[in-house]
């Protein structure tokens, strides 16, 4: 019996050395199919990563594992990970990636669900995966056609954890006292109290935005120096009725990450430094009429976005510092619009 599994894992070793470049291959398409996936979530995301198994690694878990049937019960030839900043963050993408893909929830785990009450220790979820629908019959997708794979979420912290935990107890084989192993456990209960902490200083950028929005609707802070809260604040202010970046965020459709701070830092650049010059800007008639020539050559039948307002005062104010901060918009087909208008009139 153990010969047989012996010469079953040697074959299947065999296949998947001839099939590595099939892995490298599927490797590659499964971070750009998750980035895909998760292009409109609204959890941040701090990294997406994937890698073949290592064929040392591979023949050490067939030989530890007695594996009969290998093809089915190796779950990680793929490997991807998906790094949050935040924990509860994680539930996001796993909700996500479990609707656009296939879930073996049979071999699937959640290690938050495996601790106890009172237990701290490793926290990730692993999801065994393949695509289906339009994903599997993408030619961008063929290396994971028909594939199981894994991914891993968990939050940044959560990840450092794990990946000393698995260097200094798992990797080493030792056998550590019990005092050495609430040692680390500790050390995860602190990190959940860290994540924590973490999460309740994120919520605060809501309550400044708050408390901001409040003042500039009683005629306060006009002189003071805008920065990505009082951007987002004023703006709320003078276009209620328009999509902004919190409400983007409540759609499930949030604005690229940091791009609030991008059009702050570009609105300062081109002379608009406070909530008084920003409120002059918005309510000018040249910046109504390129929000109206932007919605028309978009066909667009909602109000413009808050940060298209934020990019486009950037534009009538200084058309080269625009281009450094938004180097993506310069192909569009109303910004091409506007700049023409720009040169034209200073030819005059």
């Amino acid at each position: 019996m153990a010969r047989t599994k012996r010469s079953i894992a040697e074959r299947f070793l065999k296949q998947f050395e001839r099939d590595k470049p099939l892995y490298d291959q599927g490797s590659i398409q499964a971070i750009a199919l998750i980035n895909e996936i998760l292009v409109n979530s609204p959890a941040v995301i701090h990294a997406v990563t994937a890698r073949p198994k290592e064929l040392s690694s591979l023949r050490l878990k067939l030989a530890e594992k007695g594996y009969s049937r290998p093809k089915r019960q190796v779950s990680d030839l793929i490997a991807a990970r998906v790094i949050t900043y935040y924990r509860d963050a994680v539930p996001i993408v796993v909700n996500a990636l479990s609707t656009a893909l296939e879930i073996d929830k049979k071999r699937s785990l959640d290690k938050r669900e495996e601790l106890e009450a009172v237990e701290f220790g490793y926290s990730s979820v692993h999801l065994i995966v393949r695509t289906r629908g339009g994903w599997s019959t993408s030619p961008q997708y063929f290396a994971l056609r028909d594939r199981w794979f894994e991914i891993q979420i968990r939050s940044l912290l959560e990840h450092a954890w794990a990946e000393n935990e698995h260097e200094v107890v798992y990797k080493s084989g030792i056998e550590y006292p019990a005092a050495v192993k609430r040692r680390f456990a500790r050390i995860a209960g602190a990190i959940e109290i860290i994540e924590d902490e973490f999460i309740e200083l994120r919520e605060h950028r809501q309550k400044l935005i708050d408390q901001y929005s409040a003042r500039y609707q009683s005629g306060l802070d006009g002189a003071l120096e805008i920065d990505s809260a009082r951007l987002i604040a004023l703006l709320e202010c003078e276009r209620p009725d328009c999509p902004g970046w919190r409400a983007a965020d409540r759609d499930g459709r949030p604005y690229p990450a940091h791009i609030d701070n991008r059009c702050a830092k570009a609105l300062k650049r081109v002379g608009i430094r406070t909530g008084k010059s920003l409120q002059a800007i918005l309510r000018s008639r040249e910046l109504k009429a390129a929000e109206a020539l932007f919605a028309r050559e978009h066909r667009l039948s909602e109000p413009l976005s808050h940060l298209n307002t934020a990019r486009l005062a950037v534009l009538l104010n200084g058309p080269v510092i625009f281009s450094d901060y938004f180097p993506e918009l310069l192909t569009d087909i109303a910004i091409q619009g506007l700049l023409r208008q720009r040169r034209s009139r200073r030819g005059r």
